[in-house]
Formats: C-alpha cells, sequence, structure tokens
C-alpha cells in the first residue's frame, strides 16, 4: 500500500505547484525536499526518484538534502539549511515525526510555500498554525493517506487469515503483538488506532503489547525476537510499516 501511494504523492505535489507558479509557460522555479533518512532507504529513495522524474518531465529544478536517521536533527537544522542555502520557491516536508512545525515557521518567515507530504500536521498545544493558508499563507497544503483504514483492513486481513488457519488460541481468540513507529509520529498513532478499532469492534484477537520499534527494520528484528519470547503464543505480528514488516519476518 504504502509504495504504491509514493508515486502518487510525488506526482501531485509537483504538478500541484506546477499549476501554482504556471511553470508549463514560465521559466524553470526551485523545489527543496529534506529526505528524513539515508540515500539507501527502501521507502524514501523510492519518493525521491519519482519526485526526480517528475521534475525533469516539468522543468523543476528539485534540490535534495539527506538529514540521515536522526529525527530531531533533520527537524531542526536540514530543512532551514536547503531553505536558506537554496532559497527554493517551494519547500516540500513531511512531519516525521513533528518536523513540518517547525518548517511551516521558517519558511513562512522566508517567503517559501511549503506543501506537507505522508504524515500530516494535526492541531495540538505545540502547533497554532491552524489548517494550511490559514494563520500561516505560504502552508499551500498538504496530503496523506487514510492511515487508519489502510491498517483497520490489514488487521481485519491478519486476525481473520489466523483464524482460517486455526491459530486461535483455547477461547477463540487470536493472539497479537504490535510493531509501531515513533511516539510523536501522526502516522503511526493513526495507524495504532487503526488496529485497536479492528480488535476492540470484533472482539476476537488479544493484543498483547505495542512496541515501538521506530521505524526501522533491526529494531524490529530485535523486538520479535523478545516479544515472541515473553508471549509464545502469538500468531499475529502486526508492524506499521512493510520495513519493519520485513525484520519481524526474519525475526519469526
Amino acid at each position: 500500500r504504502i509504495k504504491s501511494y509514493c508515486p502518487g504523492v510525488a506526482l501531485g505535489v509537483l504538478l500541484f505547484l506546477a499549476l501554482d507558479t504556471g511553470a508549463w509557460a514560465e521559466p524553470a522555479f526551485k523545489v527543496g525536499f529534506v529526505v528524513p533518512s539515508d540515500p539507501d532507504d527502501p521507502f524514501f529513495s523510492e519518493v525521491q526518484k519519482v519526485m526526480q522524474a517528475v521534475a525533469r518531465d516539468l522543468n523543476i529544478e528539485l534540490v535534495v538534502e539527506y538529514s540521515g536517521r536522526s529525527m530531531p536533527m533533520y527537524a531542526r537544522r536540514h530543512g532551514f539549511k536547503l531553505m536558506q542555502a537554496h532559497k527554493p520557491q517551494y519547500f516540500v516536508t513531511g512531519n516525521w515525526p513533528g518536523a513540518a512545525k517547525y518548517h511551516l515557521y521558517e519558511a513562512d518567515e522566508l517567503g517559501i510555500k511549503t506543501f506537507v507530504i505522508n504524515s500530516p500536521v494535526v492541531a495540538n498545544a505545540d502547533f497554532s498554525g491552524g489548517a494550511p493558508r490559514d494563520a500561516l499563507p505560504s502552508w499551500l497544503g498538504q496530503m496523506s493517506p487514510d492511515n487508519f483504514q489502510a491498517s483497520y483492513l490489514l488487521a481485519d486481513i491478519l486476525i481473520e487469515e489466523a483464524g482460517k488457519r486455526k491459530l486461535a488460541d483455547a477461547d477463540g481468540k487470536v493472539q497479537l503483538v504490535a510493531l509501531s513507529g515513533n511516539s510523536d509520529d501522526a502516522t503511526a498513532k493513526h495507524r495504532l488506532e487503526g488496529l485497536k478499532a479492528r480488535i476492540n469492534g470484533q472482539q476476537d484477537a488479544i493484543l498483547q503489547e505495542v512496541v515501538l520499534a521506530g521505524w526501522q527494520k533491526d529494531t524490529a528484528y530485535r523486538e520479535t525476537l523478545r516479544l515472541l519470547e515473553q508471549f509464545p503464543r502469538t500468531s499475529v505480528i502486526w508492524t506499521a510499516s512493510d520495513l519493519m514488516a520485513q525484520g519481524a519476518a526474519e525475526a519469526a
């Protein structure tokens, strides 16, 4: 689901920006994008490839910078560095985790228009920017998948399959553990809510424990080993991303 979503977001965002400036007739403009990981990241490398292909087709200059896997550093430094050094007309960011609020304020001060992808910005005590084009005129909009519904459906498929394979316990319950992302990540929060809604709604599964694996394959691997030792009757491992699923599958 996630991989098929990436090209649509990249294409949609750059087309949106092109239409916003009339790039079909005007000279090329510049878009900045900070990847909150390394160049070989399985998820963001695909996002970047599609954005680069679209940028070439639309004659857009795309400036990309990598922050590594240090999320706090990404949030506070790399977006600022790109905006101040390259002065793009547009800046694409995501709330990974909580990064977008810093970028939105900084970009607004610099007169750079922004668009948030993948992980949405939500109103809370730390962010008073409201909705796009509200308190921050330069914030054009945001686009994200329905993480709640996707997670609900994933949990439903896994639990149903476990039942078909007769993996439920003596009480007819499917015992399940979960690997989530980061505690302050809206995407992880919404996906976990979808999982819990499915479990609470049908009462045919038991969620033994939720562990934060930080979206990382190696962390998911280690945590799965521990969880399976602690809960040996586990029949379903739910994960919030495909990369963590790979780590869990290797451990299982």
